[in-house]
């Protein structure tokens, strides 16, 4: 699903959902294969039929944001965290499903667990929030 969070950032949301809708599949199964690009109509299926409203899903929590998304054939947490980082705009979002991000951990902090990886990057937002909050107060 990188294609479809590469294109999502792209061309934009609704410019491809118009694009599916039109055209319908087989040009796109042509670049990313048959099962993907039924993948991307389904979203873009939701996306037509109301069941993903980007306004509704932003004041939406992460959990309701990623529960809505999954529901979507195709659309798993990967998907929903980078839509929620890239379309959403939520830089409190740590994917901890993207292998980069992982292995970006291990070359920082060497070899632990998810559960680990996902305790260390809440302590550094949590330090970087004190952070910011001191930096605001001695401007």
């Amino acid at each position: 699903m990188i294609v479809i969070s590469m294109l999502l950032v792209v061309v934009g949301f609704v410019t491809l959902v118009l694009g599916i809708l039109e055209y319908g599949e087989e040009p796109l199964a042509a670049i990313v294969g048959g099962q993907k690009a039924e993948y991307i109509r389904n979203v873009a299926g939701a996306y037509a039929d109301g069941v993903i409203a980007p306004d509704v899903l932003r004041e939406a929590s992460e959990q309701a944001v990623v529960q809505t998304l999954t529901e979507i054939r195709g659309v798993g947490r990967w998907t929903a965290d980078m839509y929620l980082l890239f379309i959403l705009g939520r830089d409190d979002v740590f994917p901890i499903g993207d292998l980069g991000v992982r292995r970006g951990m291990v070359e920082i902090y060497g070899d632990m667990s998810r559960e680990e990886m996902v305790e260390k990057a809440r302590a550094n937002v949590e330090a970087n929030d004190a952070a910011n909050v001191e930096f605001r107060l001695g401007e």
